[in-house]
């Protein structure tokens, strides 16, 4: 099972690469012209975020692409831990009206 050091870095971890998602698809936005809107539609999110990564080192999205498999990877272990606790916990409390 995961330590509570190790999920909340896990939790830390996770929060840091949604915070760079959003930090691409901010500089997109600010890279449009002041007359013109930023895409909220999806295809215009899409594309936008596809034009953004173009900007962006190869090795550096590889390196994100793996940090975000491994923290997935962990969130799945930590979900399989949390079944397992509420097994037990099920199995350990007596039936109701007993």
């Amino acid at each position: 099972m995961s330590s509570p050091s190790a999920t909340r870095e896990l939790i830390h971890r996770a929060r840091a690469l949604l915070a760079q998602g959003r930090a691409v698809l901010d500089a997109e936005a600010d890279g449009h012209t002041q007359g013109e809107a930023p895409p909220t539609d999806l295809l215009g999110l899409y594309d936008a975020l596809r034009g953004r990564l173009g900007t962006i080192d190869e090795r550096e999205i590889e390196e994100l692409l793996a940090a975000v498999s491994q923290t997935v990877d962990q969130l799945g272990s930590l979900a399989d831990d949390l079944d397992r606790v509420k097994s037990l916990r099920s199995a350990l409390t007596p039936p109701a009206g007993s």
